[in-house]
């Protein structure tokens, strides 16, 4: 029975890509990179390379990334060597690559409290968990919370909200067909920001006008003015409402507040 050995080294040198590798893609491996940060390079998933060639080299047949973010990180490189070739495409594409869903359903089952309730509003409401964990941030992108979900250190921040929203987008997504794509979602963020805003009056309003839906909307703009007429249905001049322009209004607000709220966090970091 043979044994592999696992060595180690800081001579980046040593080592050239495999013409059969993928293409460096340092944007799309920031994850890895920030694992390496985290944990370093961990003895457990060393790179595997051939044995040396004629030019003393070692040709990484898997694992070129993080090779690179070792090197760039002044990190010790743990590799194997592979006498037997193979097509590292064929041996990567077993491979299946985390979902955000796992990621939540890992820490829910782990006990983390934020994350049990975070796939739980996201199956009440069959929403996807990025979108469900943003509004329950009180965001309306994962963007702005991807780090913190991924350290495991998600926070429900605005539950009202969101539900608020939640609940909306399930109204009107079972009205009609175009209401419920990523847009009519968005829109229902924006005016459930709005002082005062009336979410049974816009379900009665869309419900008059379904019929005047003929595809999906372009943008967030044009859903917001639908959403404006249908508030407005049959409501005299006295009292129509400006729903799209104090959505937008809202929605400005707020993000001003989430950004200095940003900017405190940095400070006390």
């Amino acid at each position: 029975m043979s044994t592999v050995t696992v060595k180690s080294t800081r001579d980046y040198d040593m080592f050239v890509s495999d013409k059969e590798n993928r293409i460096l893609k340092e944007n799309e491996h920031k994850r890895l990179q920030l694992s390496m940060e985290r944990y370093g390079f961990l003895k457990c998933f060393p790179i595997v390379v051939k044995p040396k060639n004629k030019k003393g080299k070692h040709v990484v047949k898997e694992g070129q990334h993080r090779l690179h973010y070792a090197e760039h990180l002044g990190l010790e490189v743990w590799y194997i060597e592979e006498e037997k070739d193979f097509d590292i495409a064929v041996i990567n594409c077993t491979a299946v690559i985390w979902k955000t869903k796992d990621y939540a359903e890992k820490f829910a089952k782990n006990g983390y409290r934020e994350y049990v309730e975070a796939v739980a509003f996201s199956e009440k409401y069959r929403l996807n968990i990025s979108i469900a964990c943003a509004m329950l941030a009180g965001y309306v992108s994962f963007s702005n919370i991807r780090k913190e979900f991924y350290d495991g250190a998600f926070v429900v921040k605005d539950r009202g909200w969101a539900e608020e929203v939640a609940e909306l987008f399930s109204s009107i997504r079972e009205i009609s067909p175009f209401l419920k794509g990523e847009r009519p979602l968005k829109a229902c963020m924006c005016v459930c920001r709005v002082d005062g805003f009336d979410s049974e009056r816009l379900i009665r309003g869309i419900s008059s006008k379904r019929n005047d839906l003929r595809a999906p909307f372009g943008d967030r703009q044009s859903c917001l003015q639908f959403f404006e007429d249908c508030y407005n249905s049959r409501k005299s001049n006295r009292e129509k409402f400006s729903l799209k322009n104090e959505a937008i209004k809202a929605m400005n607000e707020r993000n001003a507040v989430s950004s200095e709220d940003d900017q405190e966090d940095d400070e006390a970091a």
